[in-house]
C-alpha cells in the first residue's frame, strides 16, 4: 500500500513538489507552450493542488488511525477493514482527480503537444521507477 500511495505522489508530484517545478520547466519547453497555455497549467496546478491536499490530509489521519488500531493487543479487524476500504476510497478520488487533470491538460494543449505530454510523463514515471529499483538493489 505504501508503495501505491508513493506512485500516487509522483503522478501528482508535477502540481506539488519543488521538483516537479524543474520538470514543469523542462514540459514546457519540450512542449514548446505559449504564454497563455503556460498561464492555464499554472491556473491548473492551483486548483488541483487545493483538491488534493483535502485528500493528501484526509489519507494521512486515515493511516494513522489505521496503524493505530493496527497496534494494539487486541486489534479490531472489522475496524481496520473499515479503515482500509475508506483508504481505497481516498485513492480512487485521487484516480479520478488524476483523470479531470489530463482531461483538462489536454484542452490546454494542441493534439501533437498533447501526445509528447504523455510521453513525457511516462517516461518521467519511467526514469524514476527505474532510479528507484537501482537504489533498493544497492
Amino acid at each position: 500500500m505504501r508503495k501505491a500511495f508513493g506512485v500516487f505522489v509522483l503522478i501528482f508530484g508535477m502540481f506539488f513538489t519543488v521538483s516537479a517545478d524543474k520538470g514543469r520547466e523542462n514540459m514546457r519547453e519540450y512542449l514548446g507552450l505559449n504564454a497563455e497555455q503556460e498561464q492555464k497549467f499554472e491556473n491548473l496546478k492551483n486548483l488541483c493542488r487545493a483538491e488534493n491536499s483535502e485528500i493528501f490530509a484526509k489519507l494521512e489521519e486515515l493511516r494513522k488511525a489505521l496503524f493505530a488500531e493496527a497496534g494494539k493487543n487486541n486489534a479490531d479487524t472489522a475496524k481496520i477493514n473499515e479503515i482500509a476500504a475508506e483508504i481505497g476510497k481516498q485513492h480512487t478520488l485521487l484516480s479520478l482527480c488524476l483523470v479531470r487533470q489530463i482531461q483538462e491538460v489536454k484542452k490546454i494543449l494542441t493534439k501533437e503537444q498533447f501526445d509528447k505530454f504523455i510521453e513525457f510523463r511516462q517516461n518521467k514515471n519511467k526514469n524514476f521507477n527505474q532510479r528507484h529499483k537501482q537504489t533498493k538493489q544497492k
